[in-house]
């Protein structure tokens, strides 16, 4: 709810005052050595997470010291990739980079509502009328693949 008053930055185009895409643009270099860095250190710490179990199970010791420690490094890298990853996307905000395009704004505002709405009603009646609730969860997936797809076609128009 905080941030709530920062929306307008990630859907309308941003016109910014003179000078300060340069000063934004030089501070993203500077911080990109350090985003590589803790992305890297978080995802080997995602992968190397599950060594304390194994060890324990080898030694044949108690896993439960295993599972806590896992989850301590599980922690540190959620940490670290959230971390960076939100300092970079105020960069990509700001400098309208990725998915904050102008052309990828205009297409989220025109048919972003529309669709997700259309595809919550799909797969409420579709789920209500086959009460297949196990399967139907498939369309949210695919759904978002659509989107993608359907987003960079108009995105290029």
């Amino acid at each position: 709810m905080r941030l709530k008053k920062y929306e307008p930055l990630e859907k309308e185009p941003l016109d910014t005052a003179y000078g300060v895409d340069g000063v934004v643009k030089e501070k993203q270099a500077g911080f990109e050595k350090a985003h590589t860095r803790d992305m890297t250190v978080g995802i080997v710490m995602y992968v190397l997470s599950c060594l304390p179990i194994f060890i324990a199970l080898i030694l044949n010791k108690r896993a439960e010291f295993g599972v806590c420690l896992l989850l301590f490094i599980v922690a540190i890298g959620v940490f670290l990739i959230v971390r960076t990853s939100i300092i970079w996307g105020s960069y990509n905000v700001l400098l309208e980079q990725g998915d904050y395009t102008r052309p990828k704004k205009v297409v989220e505002k025109r048919i972003g509502g529309i669709y997700w709405g259309i595809v919550m009603v799909a797969y409420l009646l579709i789920s209500f009328v086959t009460f297949r609730w196990e399967s139907t969860w498939i369309i949210w997936p695919v759904a978002g693949v659509l989107y993608s797809v359907v987003g960079m076609a108009l995105a290029k128009k």
